[in-house]
């Protein structure tokens, strides 16, 4: 094997991973905007529910989930709109 394929391989290896790592994180960082284009209008609430119907059952199930949930989605957010996903947070 070449060292341009060699090293192909290990670009292939590097993003493959980088992606594993940060699709979580930018699922995470997403609710605040998706509450953010909901209470505008832009996006249905059964678009969130279904979406972020995982980070309900987070919440639902730690205490610390639910307050960090809380606190970021409480930087978004502009009314005390609920919506049935994010109510506890």
């Amino acid at each position: 094997m070449s060292e341009g394929q060699s090293n192909r391989g290990k670009v292939v290896v590097i993003v493959l991973v980088l992606t594993i790592v940060m699709a979580p994180c930018l699922y995470l960082a997403s609710v605040g905007p998706a509450v953010y284009l909901a209470e505008r209008d832009m996006l249905d609430e059964d678009v969130i529910e279904a979406v972020y119907a995982p980070l309900g059952a987070a919440a639902t199930r730690s205490r610390t989930v639910e307050r960090a949930l809380r606190s970021y989605v409480a930087l978004f957010k502009r009314s005390t709109r609920d919506y049935p996903v994010l109510h506890s947070y």
